[in-house]
């Protein structure tokens, strides 16, 4: 059985080895724990402020202060190339429902990115104010999925401006609408020159168009950067961009895990 997982503020556990200590939690996230209705004698997985992972029990409930002992240290998951999402700015609540899944999931990243035909248009406080929620959002998403790390949110920029980021280590995926349908996902992973390529990689970033989707021209701009890119169809229909960007995200990093479970 899986067990509850927190955030916590305190520095560095590890130096809490001798008796109870307070837990550290979060002004957002006194909610959730109240939510979990956790008891003394239960276990649960806290991550502190420097990323260590651990399972503690709680020793004593006093308000709203959780006193917990160390169980064990927790070894995190750490098992594909870090994923990040570059996701064409949309309207509405879509961009929440993206980053939502993709943290599920398990991203690493997520760019929200200005492309040409984005609808959105945000000024300097807007973008601000966006990527305040949006990391929020990220938060609320790791918590509920028990993940012991929460993606990165880059901020609002242009393509050109995120595609700065693509190193010679990258792989960058583009999932183009008017890209050929035999150019899968799962074909791409098939390949032996692709299971060779991952064993060299820093980081994979997956590439969504808004509504719309992405011009020819953002496709060759992504294709200039220093990274390896590729152009992957999604299948047959147009699906939304909401849609379109948790579905690649499920896929390569499906793909990522059968191609660690072969190795291993």
């Amino acid at each position: 059985m899986s067990l509850h997982q927190l955030f916590c503020t305190n520095e560095a556990i590890a130096r809490e080895v001798d008796s109870p200590f307070l837990l550290g939690i979060d002004a957002r996230d006194r909610n959730h724990v109240k939510a979990l209705r956790l008891e003394v004698g239960e276990h649960i997985a806290v991550v502190d402020a420097s990323s260590d992972y651990f399972e503690v029990e709680i020793t004593a409930l006093q308000g709203e202060e959780l006193w917990v002992r160390i169980a064990k240290h927790l070894d995190a998951p750490n098992d594909t190339v870090p994923v990040m999402l570059v996701q064409g700015l949309a309207k509405g609540d879509k961009m929440d429902t993206v980053l939502r899944a993709a943290t599920e999931l398990g991203i690493a990243g997520f760019y929200p990115t200005e492309m040409s035909r984005s609808v959105v248009k945000l000024d300097a406080k807007k973008k601000d104010k966006r990527g305040s929620r949006f990391a929020q959002i990220a938060r609320s998403a790791a918590l509920q999925s028990g993940r012991p790390t929460i993606p990165e949110i880059g901020s609002i920029r242009t393509l050109a401006q995120v595609a700065e980021q693509f190193g010679p280590h990258d792989l960058v995926i583009v999932f183009w609408e008017e890209e050929d349908l035999e150019s899968s996902v799962s074909a791409f992973f098939d390949s032996p020159a692709t299971k060779s390529l991952l064993e060299s990689l820093e980081r994979i970033w997956i590439v969504i168009g808004p509504e719309g989707g992405m011009g020819a021209d953002e496709v060759q701009c992504v294709e200039d950067s220093e990274a390896t890119v590729v152009v992957l169809s999604l299948g047959p229909t147009i699906l939304r961009t909401e849609t379109a960007g948790v579905v690649a995200c499920a896929l390569v990093l499906n793909e990522l895990r059968n191609c660690v479970a072969q190795v291993s």
